[in-house]
């Protein structure tokens, strides 16, 4: 039983005779072979990524795609292919496909419920990377209390969706690998921030709108668990910045 004779049997290309002797095959083991769905699903992913030959894809639709738990299968695998390795096409003709592919008869409503759950899924659990930013750049503090002119101000709410910070980095500083950034406020430690790229001369972090609220921050720098630096800045409410 090979990959070619499994296809040839799923596209409905085999004689009357071929047909029973290979049902006669599959039926009479006690477990469904392993091999006939591999070969089942890489027909579908070859469908999706359009790699049959017109013949077979137009065999795939009319001989293949007959049954409710057939169109359900090619619907989840298409879902997967999208999400693992979105491509990006033309939105008309996604809507084409998706319209088309759903006003089939045998299209079972599990599956466009399944497809919808999947869609919401991904869209609450993946995060959106933030696109506009405030940016400010923090000179290294002698202090870790907001006094004097080393503390920077900056208005809260954001009017963009993040604060991205520049540290500027003691000297030497080659790019010295093992940075940590430690965010706190006057209630304690809040946690560590992504670095998000370095230099000789800054380190950038970025504090997503949501988690800024009026208040005094300390940044703490560290080197492989040792304090560098500390860097201070205040957020004031709009309208109270002095």
């Amino acid at each position: 039983m090979t990959d070619e004779h499994i296809t040839a049997y799923l596209l409905d290309e085999l004689t009357e005779q071929e047909t029973e002797q290979f049902e006669e095959q599959c039926f009479g083991q006690d477990e469904w072979p392993a091999e006939l769905q591999a070969a089942e699903q890489d027909l579908i992913d070859a469908y999706l990524r359009n790699e049959l030959t017109s013949a077979r894809k137009r065999r795939f639709e009319e001989r293949y795609l007959t049954t409710d738990a057939r169109k359900a299968r090619v619907l989840a695998a298409k879902t997967l292919h999208e999400t693992l390795c979105p491509v990006v096409q033309p939105k008309s003709a996604w809507t084409e496909w998706l319209r088309t592919f759903l006003q089939r008869p045998l299209v079972p409503q599990t599956a466009i419920a399944i497809l919808v759950v999947a869609v919401v899924i991904v869209i609450i659990l993946v995060p959106r990377s933030p696109q506009t930013f405030t940016k400010i750049e923090l000179a290294m503090s002698t202090s870790d209390r907001s006094t004097g002119p080393e503390s920077e101000k900056v208005s809260v709410p954001l009017s963009t969706e993040a604060l991205e910070i520049h540290l500027k980095l003691p000297e030497p500083s080659a790019n010295t690998p093992g940075y940590r950034v430690q965010l706190e406020n006057v209630n304690g430690p809040i946690g560590d921030l992504k670095i998000e790229s370095q230099n000789t001369q800054f380190l950038v972090v970025t504090i997503p709108a949501n988690r800024l609220s009026p208040g005094t921050y300390l940044l703490r720098l560290f080197n492989k668990n040792e304090l560098v630096s500390n860097y201070l800045f205040t957020a004031e409410e709009v309208g109270r910045t002095r």
